[in-house]
């Protein structure tokens, strides 16, 4: 099956903290980050291809973090590097964040695919995932003045909505007497 790749950049926000942004559209090939500290750091796609890997973020407890292609970044060394695996006498237990209490548990998200020698990708390894959007900041504040002056007369509104709401309120009786909806 053919997947329709979007691009994804990373963008490095107050140097200690980043952002990941998809493109707008199936096969977009560009993203805006509107926060203007933001530098686009890294960029990969949202299925894999050819020289790319998956890239998660980590995290176990609050402040231990990692942006890498590594899962197991945050266990108990078990003898060898992902993607390869410990043997039976030193099984890999991705659910141990090593050296934390036991009921702490490490989180994973999918963050793309990215090409693993990269090194602005490599560079983020332990830096913090925002979940901010780069939105751009309105410019402008609200004005205090309308924007259109005020009719003359009053408008017939509230006879509408009643009329709106007697019409919505007597297709819902209809449609209950008639079993059009299911009865919880």
């Amino acid at each position: 099956e053919l997947w329709l790749p979007r691009t994804i950049d990373i963008y490095q926000i107050a140097g200690t903290n980043f952002v990941v942004l998809a493109a707008s559209s199936a096969q977009g090939q560009s993203t805006t980050c509107h926060d203007p500290s933001a530098i686009l750091t890294c960029s990969g796609t949202s299925t894999p291809q050819s020289g790319h890997v998956p890239f998660f973020y980590m995290s176990c407890g609050a402040s231990s973090t990692y942006f890498g292609p590594d899962p197991y970044n945050f266990t108990t060394p078990f003898g060898a590097r992902f993607p390869g695996h410990g043997d039976t006498s030193n099984m890999v237990r991705s659910y141990v964040c090593d050296g934390q209490e036991i009921s702490i548990r490490p989180t994973w998200k999918l963050m793309g695919f990215f090409n693993a020698s990269d090194l602005g990708c490599s560079s983020l390894s332990t830096s913090t995932y925002e979940e901010t959007t780069c939105d751009p900041i309105p410019s402008v504040s609200p004005s205090k003045a309308p924007s259109t002056p005020p009719t003359e007369s009053p408008s017939d509104l509230g006879h509408l909505l009643d009329t709106l709401d007697k019409a919505i309120l007597n297709d819902i009786i209809e449609a209950y007497d008639t079993h059009e909806v299911s009865k919880c």
